[in-house]
């Protein structure tokens, strides 16, 4: 087999972080983790940023976007045709979009349904922009992109993917938190929050920032197990600022369930101890390996 290499980019607000994944015979391995400070100029700042990262004409290169530029909904139909479905998911999203002519919008099958019950699914939509500028920049850069993914389904895959339980996973960034919710290996719920560590370092009471954060994580927490009557099992904390002093014990007492740091523990993937702060990167680099 002709070796592979694959290359998962996670542009955040603070850092940039690339993970390369090489596949061939002998299994799939993580070859290099490297990382850069996001620039905060314009756009050709952060094209020069990228070169840096990944070399120009490299190709199975994935990169995401954030749960902050995407309106995101869960939702039930009866079991309908490829066309059929295609209809009512833009119907749906029509009436809940301001101007869904400007939007690019998807859906992703949320579990089988089984004959004869509704079908979920979870709805996206983003604006074209968004899109448009993501491709613009690495082709600037010299780079290919294969994928454009969500950092909610990367995560999915380093931590939600072969679960049995009902958990949330937390990826606490510089200015946003990512929360996803998956039952049985199933994503239920996925929000984001705009904070994140920069609000811990930017206050002197870094007891009342971490309770705001946790509040409204508590909160949405709550509501899930409220609307679907399940009990959550446990807590996944991962991302750059995950890590402070005496978080997942404080975490484990707000939240009553388990917490533990998210650990990479992929059969298909040989590592070694990964930083939680490349756990986006991680999982984009593996997107076109594990299916």
């Amino acid at each position: 087999m002709k070796s592979e290499t694959f290359i998962g980019v996670d542009i955040g607000t603070s850092r940039i972080k690339a993970a390369e994944v090489q596949v061939n015979d002998a299994g799939s391995e993580i070859v290099a983790l490297k990382e850069c400070p996001t620039p905060a100029g314009q756009d050709d700042d952060l094209v020069l940023a990228i070169k840096e990262m990944v070399h120009p004409r490299t190709r199975g290169v994935i990169t995401c976007i954030g749960e902050g530029d995407l309106i995101l909904r869960v939702v039930q139909f009866p079991q309908l045709k490829k066309k059929e479905l295609e209809a009512a998911v833009r119907h749906e999203m029509e009436r809940l979009l301001p101007s869904p002519e400007k939007m690019i919008i998807r859906h992703v099958p949320l579990g089988a349904a089984q004959p004869g019950q509704a079908q979920e699914l979870l709805l996206l939509a983003v604006q074209e922009d968004t899109v448009y500028r993501s491709y613009k920049l690495f082709s600037q850069a010299g780079v290919l992109l294969t994928a454009i993914d969500l950092s909610a389904f990367a995560l999915w895959r380093l931590f939600g993917r072969d679960t049995r339980d009902s958990r949330v996973i937390i990826d606490c960034g510089a200015k946003f938190t990512t929360i996803v919710i998956v039952n049985k290996g199933v994503i239920r719920m996925i929000r984001s929050i705009s904070a994140g560590g920069d609000l811990l370092q930017k206050t002197s009471d870094n007891f009342t920032a971490l309770s705001a954060i946790a509040g409204e994580i508590h909160r949405l927490l709550v509501h899930y197990s409220n609307l679907e009557e399940v009990c959550l099992e446990k807590v996944v904390m991962t991302g750059g600022n995950s890590k402070p002093e005496g978080l997942l014990d404080y975490l484990q007492d707000l939240f009553e369930v388990p917490v533990e740091q998210g650990r990479v523990v992929i059969p298909e993937l040989q590592h070694k101890e990964i930083d939680p702060s490349f756990a986006v990167a991680v999982g984009l680099a593996i997107r076109e390996v594990i299916r």
